[in-house]
């Protein structure tokens, strides 16, 4: 990566050390299955004083909650905010009482609560094409049906005549996960686009195809438009697939399954899907909306 410009760089010692600046701070947003886990990886890998928050002031798959700021910046007060805000639309593993997850809340509350009041606070918006988004949560949540190329399920313990027909039944309901699905995505993009644009250019959207293309690219705009700390040399990328970590005081488990990017940017998915899950992703999705991010329906 690109050594960003900025009048941090290069070695601070002795009274300059006191100059450095306190992280940014950047509120997490996506869809499951959009490159979140990836993203809050090659940041926190590449850049020296970025925070990324995952469920930190709400879960990051679901619509904001709105922010206001406490009048009193004590400590106290700081971690009385940021947890209502985290409870106002908690994670899945939010867990109310968690020893753990509350001394987090409490070390980084008032960075938060600072990084806000001196526009060092960020969202990143993560987004994936629509149609490779739909095999992905399809597979991840179980429910691809059988007919399709990546789904090894197969009813081999009916009679032959009689697999026809639960195929299709299954595949019916299989699509009927994939449009509540879709439409969820309508819903929490909508909000998040429009959070996009109140933000007076403290968001940045990133696509899932761009940052596996080049990931280099993509990260010296967020860099830029942040005065971020790149940490030198090359983007420290990853061959293998980010698995989500549980909380945000936790490290992303190691995973051991290697990664290929080719399979998104050469829109294999596109093979993978039935003609019924094709037919309601193109149905489903709000492609006047899914625009303003630069994908269209196919």
């Amino acid at each position: 990566m690109k050594q960003l410009e900025s009048p941090q760089s290069g070695q601070l010692a002795g009274a300059n050390a006191s100059a450095v600046k306190s992280r940014a701070v950047f509120k997490q947003y996506g869809e499951r299955r959009t490159g979140t886990n990836y993203l809050r990886f090659l940041m926190e890998q590449n850049f020296s004083d970025a925070l990324v928050l995952m469920h930190v002031l709400g879960d990051k798959h679901s619509p904001p909650a709105a922010v206001q700021l406490p009048d009193d910046p004590s400590p106290a007060e700081s971690f009385e905010w940021v947890r209502a805000m985290t409870f106002e639309r908690p994670a899945l593993t939010t867990r109310e009482g968690d020893p753990e997850q509350e001394a987090h809340l409490r070390s980084i509350a008032s960075e938060i609560r600072a990084a806000f009041r001196s526009q060092r606070f960020g969202y990143l918006i993560s987004i994936k094409n629509p149609y490779a988004w739909g095999v992905s949560v399809a597979a991840f949540e179980c429910y691809l049906p059988p007919e399709s190329p990546r789904n090894s399920r197969k009813f081999r313990s009916f009679p032959r005549v009689t697999e026809p027909l639960l195929g299709k039944a299954y595949e019916s309901r299989a699509c009927l996960r994939l449009r509540r699905d879709c439409l969820r995505l309508n819903e929490c993009y909508r909000a998040w686009l429009d959070l996009h644009q109140r933000s007076d250019g403290r968001s940045t959207i990133v696509r899932y195809e761009d940052l596996l293309k080049n990931p280099d690219s993509v990260l010296e705009r967020i860099g830029r438009q942040y005065d971020l700390h790149p940490r030198g040399g090359a983007v420290l990328s990853s061959k293998k697939i980010t698995r989500p970590a549980d909380w945000d005081h936790l490290p992303a488990p190691a995973a051991k399954a290697t990664f290929d990017p080719e399979y998104y940017l050469q829109a294999r998915y596109m093979n993978l899907m039935t003609p019924w899950m094709r037919a309601t992703i193109s149905l489903s999705i709000d492609w006047q909306l899914m625009s303003k991010f630069g994908y269209e329906r196919q």
